[in-house]
């Protein structure tokens, strides 16, 4: 079972940390003092599964953050949701096309709409990182 905490490297790569998951139809960035951007739900009827991780790169250069990890969650053995947000270094906002400096860190968002019909429904993630695959239930 995943656990808030849990690392995994990849050598030479990354290392992520997984920081939690939860729905939510607002997704806030950490800072929320003066002004922010945010995401939220345009459709009354879906809802956002947020799979939250850290991220460090280990290379030697400068990579986009969404080369990383991707995560896939499937609802019934048929329904596939993906998606993919960066916290901004100063956590007033998302971005989507963000970088990460060699031995830096980054706050990333796996920020998955779904319909709520779907949401009371098992989901199976699929975490993937370059040289490790991953499937975690929950």
């Amino acid at each position: 079972m995943l656990k808030i905490g849990y690392e995994i490297e990849s050598e030479d790569y990354e290392v992520m940390t997984f920081k939690g998951i939860e729905y939510t139809t607002d997704l806030l960035p950490s800072n929320t003092n003066g002004f922010y951007t945010h995401y939220e739900v345009n459709d009354s009827e879906n809802t956002y599964l947020v799979v939250k991780y850290d991220i460090k790169n280990l290379q030697g250069s400068v990579k986009d953050a969404e080369t990383f990890v991707g995560v896939k969650a499937v609802y019934m053995d048929k329904y596939t949701y993906s998606g993919f947000v960066v916290e901004e270094p100063d956590g007033t906002g998302f971005n989507s096309y963000d970088s990460i400096k060699p031995l830096s860190k980054a706050s990333c968002y796996c920020l998955i709409e779904i319909p709520k019909s779907v949401a009371d429904n098992q989901v199976n993630l699929e975490i993937a990182l370059l040289r490790k695959n991953i499937c975690l239930k929950g």
